[in-house]
């Protein structure tokens, strides 16, 4: 039995993450410089109040990147379950199944040829537990 594809249109890209080894010098090259409005701050992330899709921040540190490429690209869908299942029929390898984050939202991660990391996020899933942080 063939199985429907879901309409989950890869079309919205609700934030962009650069993780930075150089944070303050980063900071004050969006926030000063280009004077982007800070959202939310704290001494290792910085959200920028974007139309459209945000920019974060991330503090790197001198330890070694989370991936190989410290950029990541978010892709917002309704059912991240869903979605994942989709992709995974288009041939599509994930790092980790989906899972609820500590950040309030629920992520499968995937890389593009280039190593570049891509996400798809969406709502919580009430069924399984949130971990904090």
């Amino acid at each position: 039995m063939k199985q429907e594809a879901i309409n989950m249109q890869l079309t919205t890209i609700p934030y962009i993450t650069l993780w930075a080894v150089k944070f303050d010098e980063m900071v004050a090259f969006y926030r000063d410089r280009l004077q982007l409005p800070v959202e939310y701050s704290d001494e290792n992330f910085y959200q920028f109040a974007t139309q459209g899709t945000k920019l974060y921040i991330h503090r790197l540190g001198s330890a070694p990147a989370l991936r190989e490429h410290a950029v990541e690209i978010h892709f917002d869908v309704p059912d991240v379950d869903a979605a994942y299942t989709e992709l995974q029929q288009r041939g599509i390898v994930f790092e980790d199944p989906p899972a609820n984050r500590p950040w309030g939202a629920r992520m499968a991660a995937f890389r593009d040829p280039e190593g570049f990391a891509l996400e798809i996020v969406g709502p919580l899933n009430p069924d399984e537990p949130t971990p904090t942080y």
